[in-house]
Order: C-alpha cells, then sequence, then structure tokens
C-alpha cells in the first residue's frame, strides 16, 4: 500500500504531514513505519488498568505529541481528551475515551504495517 493510500484510511491529511517533513515523504515514511514498535500505547494501557494517574498523563502526552508530528490525527485527538481528563480530576472518564482510541490505534498500525 502506498503512503497516500493509507492517510485516506487512517485520515491523515497527507500534504499537512509532508511539509512538516520538509517534503520528504521517505522520511516521513520511516517514521511512520516506527511507530507500531513506540510503547506509549502499550504504557498508557498499563496504567489506565492499574488506574495510575500519573503514568497515563505520561504515556497519553507522549502518544499525543508522536501521533500529532506524524499526522494521526484520531490518536491525537483521542490522547489528547485522556490527558484533558486527567488534568481537570476526571480520571473516571478515562477508561472509555480509552476505549475509543484503541481501534483508532489498532487501525492506524495495521494500516501502517501494510506501507511499502
Amino acid at each position: 500500500m502506498d503512503i497516500k493510500m493509507a492517510a485516506d484510511i487512517i485520515g491523515m491529511n497527507y500534504g499537512e504531514t509532508l511539509e512538516r517533513f520538509a517534503g520528504n515523504e521517505a522520511m516521513l515514511k520511516k517514521y511512520l513505519k516506527l511507530f507500531p514498535a513506540d510503547e506509549n500505547y502499550t504504557n498508557l494501557e498499563i496504567a489506565v488498568t492499574a488506574l495510575d494517574e500519573k503514568g497515563t498523563l505520561s504515556a497519553a502526552h507522549t502518544l499525543k505529541g508522536l501521533a500529532g508530528n506524524l499526522g494521526l490525527n484520531d490518536i491525537y485527538k483521542s490522547s489528547s481528551a485522556i490527558c484533558d481528563a486527567v488534568r481537570a480530576d476526571e480520571f473516571h472518564k478515562v477508561a472509555p475515551l480509552f476505549e475509543e482510541l484503541t481501534p483508532r490505534y489498532r487501525l492506524a498500525v495495521e494500516v501502517i504495517m501494510q506501507i511499502d
């Protein structure tokens, strides 16, 4: 699958994201292909399950930044909502927000792994 097709499937604004990478598609592809190996989603899952507010905020914030830089807008928005809930002392909202994030994350990983 080419990167533009992948971008359409995962809701990435290809043009904006490519600009962030100085128009270098090879560099964008390189960093996208690293995303599935990043441990922040797993760290977030562990922290949410353990009701660890500090760990949840840390992992969600890092995932948000990574997703934002890669143009993974759905993951960015979900991670941002988790950060907002923790910061607002509304940790009870985190589990449902994490449930919204999970299929978005899995789709992105699945599609990214198919980029050639």
